[in-house]
């Protein structure tokens, strides 16, 4: 397997989206803990965006759960969590996507 080489940083912005999911989507803590194991080895894993440096990640949508995205960035030593949206919420600001 390949070696974590970078570093996730969650912004307010993503903290504030998990509490705010955390009782609509079962599994929320396991879906973010393996974002975090793919990212933090493989970053370009995600799809591209409107803005060419924030890429998505996609949830594999769990029966009874939203679809959930984590919007992110990443740095030669950083992946950096924007926001974590459902299909049903308003898409993150306009300038950021």
């Amino acid at each position: 397997m390949t070696p974590k080489t970078y570093e996730i940083v969650k912004t307010e912005g993503f903290n504030k989206d998990m509490t705010r999911l955390s009782a609509k989507v079962r599994r929320l803590d396991e879906f973010i803990k393996g974002v975090e194991e793919v990212l933090s080895r493989s970053p370009e894993k995600g799809k591209t965006t409107k803005n060419k440096y924030v890429l998505a990640f996609k949830m594999k949508q769990l029966p009874g759960n939203p679809k959930l995205t984590v919007y992110y960035l990443y740095t030669q030593t950083e992946v950096v969590f924007l926001f974590l949206r459902t299909d049903e919420d308003p898409q993150p600001p306009p300038m950021i996507l």
